[in-house]
């Protein structure tokens, strides 16, 4: 069955614009053309444009789609392999999007902090907090940093040390087989070769700077797992660092 660019783009909701665009770059190829000139489709079209949605979706580039696209009429596995390649790197830099906004929150919460401080006298210079982050007035401890407006959701942890304490994570949480959903959380169920002992470290750590995760290490027919729970407000953070259930 011929489909005119037209129909094409009312069965998927892309413009005509961007299918013509995508035909330009090599990304969707026309099966031919009509009588009167106009790009005709076929249904494998519809298909790979599903699949280009998909992986825009997945924040794939252009670029990339075009290289997975290369396999699509061939061997679906040729194109799953580097698309999950594609995803995993995908994670690990979302991860360290959310480790870097952490601790800006953290950073920014020290600054409103120190800025709150009894203003000092005079101009501008090296004992104040407008200037030096490190003058007497930002130096005063900072017992709480806030990561949301809830104040129950808070952690301890210096904005310096946050990116390596959520890589330290992702370490240990590459060997996590299934994510399971829990009631306030998640389960993760770790495969044969996790560290266990880095696992219970970094729970204890966690709890110690940010009290509002709950954590229960367990071990039964089911394997062995760490459950998480965190409050509604800490949801989006919770699955920020130990992602989210099948």
């Amino acid at each position: 069955m011929s489909l005119s660019i037209t129909d094409v783009a009312r069965r998927t909701g892309v413009p005509t614009s961007t299918l013509r665009y995508y035909d330009g770059i090599g990304l969707l190829a026309s099966s031919g053309r009509a009588d009167n000139g106009y790009r005709q489709y076929d249904e494998r079209a519809l298909d790979r444009l599903r699949f280009i949605a998909r992986a825009k979706g997945l924040g794939c580039s252009l670029e990339e789609i075009a290289t997975l696209l290369r396999a699509f009429d061939e061997d679906c596995g040729e194109v799953q392999a580097p698309l999950r390649d594609l995803v995993d790197g995908k994670i690990a830099l979302a991860q360290r999007h959310v480790a870097e906004l952490v601790a800006l929150t953290a950073q920014l919460q020290e600054a409103r902090h120190a800025l709150a401080a009894e203003t000092a006298q005079g101009p501008c210079g090296s004992e104040c907090v407008c200037v030096d982050d490190e003058s007497p007035q930002a130096r005063r401890p900072l017992t709480m940093v806030q990561l949301t407006a809830a104040p129950e959701v808070s952690c301890t942890l210096g904005h310096e040390q946050m990116n390596d304490r959520i890589a330290d994570w992702q370490a240990v949480l590459a060997n996590v087989r299934e994510r399971s959903p829990l009631e306030g959380g998640i389960r993760l169920t770790f495969g044969p070769d996790a560290d266990i002992a880095e696992v219970a470290r970094l729970a204890r750590d966690e709890w110690a700077c940010c009290s509002f995760f709950e954590f229960v290490l367990t071990v039964d027919g089911r394997g062995t797992a760490l459950e998480v729970r965190a409050p509604a407000e800490a949801e989006p953070l919770l699955a920020s660092v130990f992602g989210v259930a099948a």
